[in-house]
């Protein structure tokens, strides 16, 4: 990200590890222990979130919560699909991560579901409509 020589970056992707900022422990409850072990730390009673935590502290936004305010919890969950993800527990995995001006431009976020999205992977697809306009 350090590389872009530019304010306007954008990460995303599967990142497979839950967001920082909601409670996950009634969630991850419901699982069995072999599929819960994998959001766990090593303590086996920590929920980790270091991968997305690390990337926030170092500067980037996450873009879904600066769009989705007031939009239900489940609205953003990435899994599971119809086509798998008996591992998971309704949760958000998917992210799109920018720069603050890049969240700035950003004037929706929305998980894309129905269809194709339903069966073509075990996570459904994120995407973000940015306001490109030359000012």
């Amino acid at each position: 990200m350090r590389r872009t020589g530019g304010p306007l970056a954008l990460l995303g992707g599967d990142l497979n590890t839950l967001e920082p900022t909601a409670e996950h422990t009634d969630r991850l409850a419901g699982l069995p222990m072999h599929y819960r072990r994998r959001h766990l730390r090593r303590d086996g009673r920590t929920v980790d979130t270091r991968a997305v935590a690390r990337l926030l502290d170092a500067g980037l936004v996450d873009l879904w919560p600066a769009r989705a305010a007031g939009a239900p919890e489940a609205d953003g969950f990435t899994v599971p699909t119809r086509h798998g993800g008996a591992e998971f527990a309704g949760m958000r995995l998917d992210y799109l991560l920018g720069t603050a001006p890049v969240a700035a431009l950003t004037r929706e976020v929305r998980v894309v579901r129905g269809g194709d999205a339903d069966r073509a992977s075990d996570h459904y697809p994120v995407v973000a409509e940015l306001d490109l306009r030359p000012a």
